[in-house]
């Protein structure tokens, strides 16, 4: 099997924000925390009228 390896033009790109938010939710939720889940993905209701 070959090894797959990075190309250097990407070893220095930052990672996608929202992954960030997401890492430390977890890490929230890890806690015990109650953690309402914003920021992936398409929510399973409308946008309120007032929004």
């Amino acid at each position: 099997m070959n090894e797959c390896r990075i190309n250097p033009c990407c070893q220095d790109l930052s990672s996608f924000k929202v992954m960030d938010v997401l890492e430390r939710a977890c890490a929230l939720e890890s806690q015990g925390r109650d953690v309402v889940h914003l920021q992936i993905g398409e929510p399973d209701f409308d946008t309120p009228e007032c929004v």
